[in-house]
Formats: structure tokens, sequence, C-alpha cells
């Protein structure tokens, strides 16, 4: 079944059916129309074109500069917490084997002040000796004790949580 061309003002038989415009069409009209349609693909290939070369023209470090300037700083002073933290537990440290250090100082300062008595008085009985002798047995067991001492270190891995940082648009 034939049908006339969609151009009005065309007297010819259509002889095919565009299928973008489903429209029946000569086959002089139906040129005409496909050149029309492509046409229109040139600006918007010049656009497509345009928008690469913007693309291409972006300069990541102009867009990112000031967040990178911000997370150095915040690494900067995360750094400085965990420094800080790293000190107070070292210090923590050395005055936990200096308490255990002096308290052996000043047993060995009390007990030499005992010696000194009992040898100024020159009357040494059985139990002064007994007793210095427990207490010098006493003394090397603590020093050996805190020569091989094993301190319980405790440590556990920093958890940085991905919640502290959120990258996003303004």
């Amino acid at each position: 079944m034939s049908q006339p061309c969609a151009i009005k003002t065309c007297k010819r038989t259509s002889r095919t059916l565009c299928h973008c415009c489903n429209q029946n069409l000569c086959r002089d009209h139906f040129v005409e129309h496909d050149d029309l349609l492509n046409s229109h693909l040139n600006p918007l290939t010049d656009e497509i074109n345009a928008l690469s070369d913007r693309l291409a023209a972006i300069n990541l470090n102009n867009i990112t500069d000031d967040s990178r300037e911000k997370l150095n700083q915040w690494c900067i002073n995360c750094h400085k917490i965990i420094d800080l933290a790293y000190e107070q537990k070292f210090q923590e440290l050395d005055q936990y084997i200096i308490s255990k250090l002096d308290k052996l100082r000043t047993d060995i300062t009390d007990l030499r002040l005992i010696m000194s008595r009992v040898i100024n008085q020159r009357e040494t009985t059985k139990h002064d000796t007994y007793s210095l002798t427990s207490a010098i047995h006493d003394l090397k067991q603590n020093m050996n004790s805190i020569e091989q001492i094993q301190i319980q270190l405790n440590i556990y891995p920093l958890l940085v949580n991905d919640r502290l940082m959120q990258i996003g648009k303004k």
C-alpha cells in the first residue's frame, strides 16, 4: 500500500519510512531529511570537543591545593599529638624505674645508718647480725629483680577512623 510523501508540497509516493520521525518520505525528501538530521551532529560534536578541551585544561593542583594544605596540617597536628603521647609514656617508663631505684637507694641508706649505729655501739648481738644479714639478703633479691625486670607494656595499634576526614564539595 503506497503512501504519499509526508512533505505536503510533494506529489510523489513515499518509498521509505524514517524510523526516528515515523514519517513516510519519498527518496529525495528522505535524503534531505537525513542530511538535516546529520547536520545537527556537527554542532554537537563541536560542543563535545569544547568540553573535552575544558576538561583537559583543568589543573588538579589548583583545585586541590587548599584541601591538600589542610590535610598536611592535619597530619602535622596528628604527629605532634603522637609525639607528645610518646614522650609522656617514655617519661612514665623512666619514672617507673627511677622510683624502683630510689626505693633501693633509700633502703641501702637506711641499712648503712643501722650498720653505723651497730658498729658505733660496739655491742653487737646475734639478733643484730641476723637482722642485718636478712636485710642485705632482701636488698640483693630486690636488686636482682630490678636488674632482671620485665616491664609489661601493652601497646595497641593506633586506629584512624576514616570519618576523621571527609571529602566533599563546599
